[in-house]
């Protein structure tokens, strides 16, 4: 319900913006710079780009979990970078500091945007593979643009629970 309100509050802010004093579009944003003069410019959609800090997608980023006890590697991805909708990923499952952990499972997964709130709506299909610690995600609904995070929990009974995030962004 609030996208579609966000989305006609930002096209009348563009509108009234771009309108020159006779009422008429002037091609240009509420600043008066032209729209590849590089600011940012919203899409139809709302997307507005994400945030620098979020980290260059591609196999072998690792993230580690908030007690520091484990994580995980991205080894494979069947988009990169990953784009809307269905993302399939493989992890190696480890210890934070990256070394093998036989013991560890993935129990959950989570696709979730946080600027808007919302997860990505249908669960993630979770596989164990072959080699310990290896686990294939399937399904990674990413249905929006913009930010989002992977959420992973994970178990190991020599080394304890942990939850695990990656920051991705999805660009088209």
């Amino acid at each position: 319900m609030r996208a579609p309100l966000l989305r006609a509050l930002s096209a009348c802010v563009l509108l009234i913006g771009c309108a020159g004093e006779d009422g008429s579009s002037t091609g240009h944003t509420h600043d008066g710079v032209s729209p590849d003069a590089g600011e940012v410019v919203i899409e139809d959609d709302g997307f507005v780009g994400c945030p620098d800090t979020i980290p260059k997608f591609a196999p072998g980023m690792r993230a580690s979990g908030e007690r520091a006890v484990l994580g995980a590697t991205l080894v494979e991805a069947s988009n990169v970078p990953p784009r809307r909708y269905l993302n399939d990923w493989t992890l190696a499952l480890t210890r934070a500091d990256g070394s093998a952990l036989a013991d560890v499972v993935l129990t959950k997964a989570r696709a979730f945007m946080p600027v808007h709130g919302h997860d990505g709506i249908v669960p993630p299909a979770l596989t164990s593979l072959a080699e310990p610690g290896r686990v294939q995600i399937r399904g990674l609904n990413l249905n929006m643009r913009g930010p989002w995070e992977i959420q992973l929990s994970l178990s190991s009974p020599s080394a304890g629970d942990d939850y695990v995030v990656f920051h991705i962004c999805v660009q088209e």
